[in-house]
């Protein structure tokens, strides 16, 4: 197996994505300070790396979306109890931010939206998360994306 992945890796890596870059793992609205329209500091640093932009590229943890994206609310809202009339704006509104930010992202730094949307960049990625996390969900979901990088 480990010959075979070997084998795949430089089919995945692609080389304007692999120079070094500085990461911030945990980039959320309590570690970033603004000051009107600039971001004028940056906290809590001890989970960043610097490595291949391609394993960098994802959204900041505050805009992951769930799988459901809605960029308006459907037309049933008024009728659908609380709880789910919260959930269903929290999916629009993190539908529309994210939207914005790739957005942003594809004019102000192009390079890294290319390695956002590159496929190999996805599943290198979830390679490096799985295998960080595996006392977290077990071997399985690390298994699973070796398997799909060797096809």
């Amino acid at each position: 197996m480990l010959w075979k992945l070997s084998k795949a890796l430089p089919c995945l890596t692609i080389p304007e994505y692999s120079l070094a870059h500085l990461h911030h793992e945990d980039l959320y609205y309590g570690n970033i300070f603004v000051e009107g329209t600039n971001i004028t500091s940056l906290i809590d640093w001890q989970s960043s790396w610097i490595g291949p932009l391609q394993l960098q590229a994802r959204n900041p943890p505050f805009l992951d979306v769930p799988k459901i994206q809605r960029v308006k609310l459907p037309e049933n809202f008024e009728g659908l109890p609380a709880e789910e009339r919260r959930k269903v704006e929290e999916q629009v509104e993190k539908t529309i931010l994210l939207k914005v930010y790739l957005e942003k992202t594809e004019q102000t730094n192009p390079k890294f939206y290319g390695a956002l949307k590159a496929p190999q960049s996805k599943i290198l990625t979830k390679a490096l998360q799985f295998a960080s996390e595996t006392w977290e969900g077990g071997i399985l979901p690390l298994r699973g994306t070796l398997l799909k990088m060797q096809k």
